[in-house]
């Protein structure tokens, strides 16, 4: 987690500095942060070249955005709507649109910070804007060779339906319906500090995979975004008139919220919250006066966020599991041919898809699904000891791994067959994966 974490932080903190110290705006500082961790986490693995190229269409859309919420609010509004929906829904083309439509949501994100656009004049907006994509994007590669990581793949740029909306195309319309109704709510409740209502909506609803999945990050991120919410509205105040103490509060929640993503959303969603209104108290719009009406906002644009998941073309978190579950197990058997690669993908798709059934324990078709991960999670350590086991007992494991796909399916499977004595020195792994399997198939036929 520390060295992801610092994968995304440099590249921050290294935008930061260098549009500083070109005196850029406020509004395109936080541009440069926002396009540099996000990049840090999408890009890795993607062609360089090729990011470079789309910076300046993702600078053009966030300058021509900010302008239109500045002075045409309702043109605005529903342009960031639009905008949202594309960049989820570009994802069912592939890594490549995943990868961009995914830096582009984090990117506009920053526009509540200054929503108006990054200079004063649109040439200059767009100006500041591009400049300030290159800076994230130098700074990213610099990231990349202090910080080595790992390459990532996007689980959501490979779904597939078989029959009707894609996944992709129901999330989009989700997290738009989701927008949708907190600008409208924000604007005629709160129309002076519309914002916090928004950025709710936003956090819970962007990157959701399944309406279980709205709830149990819904409730993580309000969690985190009353914590956040509180603790800086409270702060704010007295640091006021300290830019600097505040910009390195702001950089310590930024540090803090990417190591500890990983580990619970509560946390990004506390940094990211504390974060934002840290620098509303850098605009002058801080202080303990404004909690009780922030509160309320989050509140309200939780359920804007979680009304669309239920009533707006539903995933049902149990067919999601039922989903990333066969393609684990289809990984699993191209595994046990020595392919292993593709097997820890399908495997980290399936542990965040099935994340808010593993907090049923078992309860409920979601919960039933769910406690499947763990035993096939367990297998990983052992496909690599199999070595050069046994063609006989490596074909046994495939048949049962085919059994348990076929029970998944709701198909007639045969039962599963007891595996031949293997050498030695691959017993227990063929025992420990054996195992494993017939606890798969035990979840997947209750």
């Amino acid at each position: 987690m520390l060295r992801l974490g610092l994968r995304s932080f440099v590249p921050a903190l290294g935008a930061f500095a260098t549009m500083a110290a070109v005196r850029a705006p406020l509004g395109s500082i936080v541009l440069g942060v926002f396009i540099a961790f996000s990049l840090a986490r999408v890009e890795r693995g993607g062609h360089r070249v090729i990011s470079l190229i789309r910076l300046p269409a993702l600078a053009l859309v966030v300058s021509l955005l900010g302008a239109a919420m500045k002075w045409q609010p309702v043109l605005g509004d529903a342009l960031f709507v639009a905008s949202v929906f594309a960049a989820l829904y570009v994802r069912r083309f592939g890594r490549a649109a995943a990868r961009l439509g995914q830096a582009a949501t984090v990117a506009m994100l920053a526009l509540f910070i200054a929503p108006a656009a990054p200079g004063e004049e649109p040439v200059h907006a767009l100006g500041w804007a591009i400049a300030a994509c290159l800076a994230a994007w130098v700074w990213n590669q610099i990231g990349g060779l202090i910080v080595r990581t790992p390459s990532e793949t996007d689980p959501e740029a490979d779904q597939q339906a078989r029959k009707g909306l894609r996944p992709t195309t129901k999330l989009a319309l989700q997290s738009g319906a989701a927008l949708a109704l907190a600008f409208v709510t924000g604007r005629l409740l709160f129309p002076d500090h519309w914002a916090w209502t928004v950025i709710t909506a936003y956090t819970v609803t962007v990157g959701a995979r399944s309406r279980g999945h709205v709830v149990h990050k819904g409730v993580q991120r309000f969690a985190g975004a009353i914590a956040g919410t509180a603790s800086a509205t409270l702060v704010a105040g007295p640091l006021a008139g300290r830019s600097g103490l505040t910009v390195a509060l702001i950089f310590v929640c930024l540090f803090g919220g990417l190591v500890l993503r990983e580990r619970s959303y509560a946390y990004w969603s506390f940094a990211m919250t504390s974060m934002l209104a840290l620098l509303y108290g850098l605009a002058g719009q801080g202080g303990a006066e404004l909690l009780g009406e922030r509160l309320i906002e989050v509140v309200l644009g939780t359920l804007c966020g979680i009304v669309p998941a239920f009533l707006l073309a539903p995933i049902r978190t149990e067919a999601l599991i039922r989903r990333y579950l066969g393609q684990a197990l289809a990984a699993l058997s191209d595994a046990l041919d020595g392919t292993q690669a593709p097997y820890g993908r399908r495997l980290t798709a399936l542990r965040a898809a099935a994340e808010p059934g593993l907090l049923l324990r078992g309860r409920g078709k979601a919960g039933r699904l769910a406690s499947a991960v763990v035993p096939l999670t367990a297998c990983g350590p052992h496909l690599a000891a199999l070595g050069e086991c046994d063609g006989e007992a490596r074909a046994a494991l495939r048949r049962n791994v085919g059994v348990v796909r076929l029970t998944l399916a709701g198909r007639e499977a045969p039962p599963l067959r007891a595996l031949p004595g293997p050498a030695d020195q691959q017993a227990e792994a063929v025992r420990e994966l054996d195992d494993a399997l017939r606890r798969v198939h035990a979840a997947v036929t209750r």
